[in-house]
This record gives C-alpha cells, sequence and structure tokens, in this order.
C-alpha cells in the first residue's frame, strides 16, 4: 500500500473521535493483471454531498506501462448509516467525457449536489494537463470548465452559494509548466478563482 496512489487503498468511515472505524469497501490487495476492472483495486479522494446521502471517489481499475499512474473511473454511492452500521449501497461507475479518458478525480459537489467537480484529462493528450470539470450524474455529462491546452488545473470546489469555483493551476507560473522535460522543476501552482461557466478567471494566490 501506497497511500495518495490509490493502489490498494480502501474506503472508511470514521467517528470524529477516531474511535470507531467501519470499512465500507473492500478492494483487492494484489492483482496478477494490469487490468482488473471487475475487481478494483483502490480508491482515492472521497467527498460526501452536501445533505450527506451520497459519497463520490475515484476508482482504480488498472494500470500498464502508458499509464503509470493508473487507469481509472468514477464511483457514486448511497451513503447509508443504520443499524447495521454506516455502509455503502447503490453503487454505480462512470467514466465521462472523451473517449479514452483513463484519469478521473472527485473533488466536491455542488451545493445542491446536482453537480460534481472534477479533473481528468478528457479532451487533452495526457494526465499531466488536466482541466476542471463539472460531472452531472443525472446525464452524464462531462462539461469542460478550464480548457486549457497546456496547464494543468484540478483540487475544485464550490463556494458555499455555489457562485464560484476554487481551483489549483499552473498557469502564469514562470518558467512554464513542462511536464514532458521537467515536471518536478516546472510544477508550480496557486489558487484561482471563476465562476461555475468557467469564466472570471481571477488568481488569488502568489506562492510562486
Amino acid at each position: 500500500c501506497s497511500p495518495g496512489t490509490g493502489a490498494y487503498l480502501d474506503l472508511w468511515a470514521v467517528t470524529p473521535d477516531g474511535r470507531q472505524w467501519r470499512q465500507l469497501t473492500h478492494y483487492a490487495s494484489a492483482v496478477r493483471t494490469a487490468r482488473f476492472p471487475e475487481t478494483p483495486a483502490g480508491a482515492l479522494i472521497p467527498r460526501f454531498s452536501s445533505n450527506g446521502n451520497k459519497i463520490v471517489w475515484a476508482e482504480m481499475i488498472g494500470y500498464d506501462e502508458k499509464h503509470p499512474f493508473g487507469l481509472w473511473r468514477l464511483a457514486l454511492a448511497d451513503f447509508v448509516d443504520d443499524a447495521e452500521g454506516p455502509h455503502l449501497a447503490s453503487k454505480v461507475t462512470a467514466t465521462p467525457g472523451s473517449w479514452g479518458t483513463t484519469f478521473y478525480e472527485a473533488w466536491g459537489f455542488s451545493p445542491d449536489d446536482a453537480s460534481i467537480t472534477v479533473a481528468s484529462e478528457s479532451g487533452a493528450r495526457h494526465p499531466a494537463f488536466m482541466d476542471v470539470q463539472l460531472f452531472r450524474p443525472a446525464t452524464g455529462k462531462l462539461v469542460n470548465l478550464t480548457r486549457t491546452k497546456r496547464e494543468l488545473e484540478e483540487q475544485a470546489v464550490f463556494s458555499p452559494d455555489g457562485l464560484r469555483i476554487a481551483f489549483m493551476s499552473t498557469r502564469g507560473q514562470s518558467p512554464r509548466y513542462d511536464p514532458g522535460h521537467d515536471f518536478w522543476g516546472t510544477f508550480r501552482t496557486d489558487v484561482w478563482l471563476m465562476g461555475t461557466d468557467g469564466t472570471g478567471w481571477q488568481r488569488l494566490t502568489h506562492f510562486n
């Protein structure tokens, strides 16, 4: 298990005092093939819906030499806390966006729970150039908000009033983000703000 990569990681529910734990998923602890969509092997970034009734996360379904960070899909399930204790029900999965999209991250629900902020390489050439998108579970559509070609945007969350989205971006950095030649040497980010339609970008931090 390597925390942060998603491989062989499960989701758990834990009480705020840390005393009671309940395992929510039971992914594979080891695999023998590079592709294992029927027995996924890990999870990343679980997020509750605003009303607390659902959880969304990214689910690892494989990896190979061309996808060393893994092949992923989105997973969504009801969160139930009853006499049996916390557990998931009615799980569904999705791979929205353009054909061949392999990397997904789910970051948060809108205040009305109709949309989920997602980062993926849908429409881009590589996961290193992810965009911020909105996934609408009711329709299965993935709407690209940032639409940049040589930048990376992710970790997008709604403001409490649902009017804006804060996110991380490599935009405006010097030297320019260049993952193909020097990822760690050029991977610098700051916090940006935009409207929920992807317009009105505003840089909030100048750390780099």
